[in-house]
């Protein structure tokens, strides 16, 4: 079984091929006592960050497993009671966890056109290559998402944070590659 805490976190992290996790395990593994919606949003959104999708959602789980509890004073505000499952009456749960190139490519697009748009406002064919470079990056990322997942730092997450920073990388070096022999 899996320890809490970050070694457990970093084991869900350094994830290859997709396998089937039992909720109690996962809860367990970023130190939650009980499945409720600010859980299940922290841990969906530590594996979105880290390129890992969980299917079905904990927040499916939740709706599937949850049992309705007293309502807190903000939750009154809002009218929304608070949906609870504890670790014992999600045995026999499973969520499969697999990498997913799905956030590297929704940051690889802003990105891009974040760097198109200053390439444009400096002079329109910097613009241009930026937004070729960007489709070019955001193909790499998509159709090689396991090999560029590789050849980066372990300390790079595989989400958002690296198809932002491999869009970037390869956006600007085109546009000074262009600069150089204009």
């Amino acid at each position: 079984m899996l320890e809490g805490g970050r070694a457990a976190r970093d084991a869900y992290v350094a994830l290859g091929a997709p396998r089937r996790v039992s909720v109690p395990e996962l809860l367990a593994a970023f130190d939650c006592e009980s499945l409720d919606e600010s859980s299940a949003r922290r841990i969906t959104g530590s594996l979105a960050y880290s390129g890992i999708r969980c299917r079905p959602s904990l927040f499916e789980v939740l709706a599937r497993r949850g049992i309705r509890a007293e309502t807190r004073a903000g939750a009154r505000r809002y009218n929304a009671p608070r949906i609870v499952a504890g670790r014992a009456g999600l045995d026999g749960e499973q969520v499969l966890l697999s990498a997913t190139p799905a956030f590297a490519a929704q940051s690889a697009v802003v990105c891009g056109l974040v760097v198109a748009s200053i390439g444009y406002y400096r002079w329109w064919p910097y613009g241009l290559v930026a937004l070729i470079s960007t489709g070019a990056a955001l193909g790499g990322l998509i159709y090689t998402f396991p090999a560029v997942s590789d050849l980066l730092p372990g300390n790079l997450p595989r989400g958002r944070v690296m198809g932002g920073t491999v869009t970037a990388i390869v956006a600007v070096l085109a546009i000074l590659v262009f600069a150089a022999f204009r």
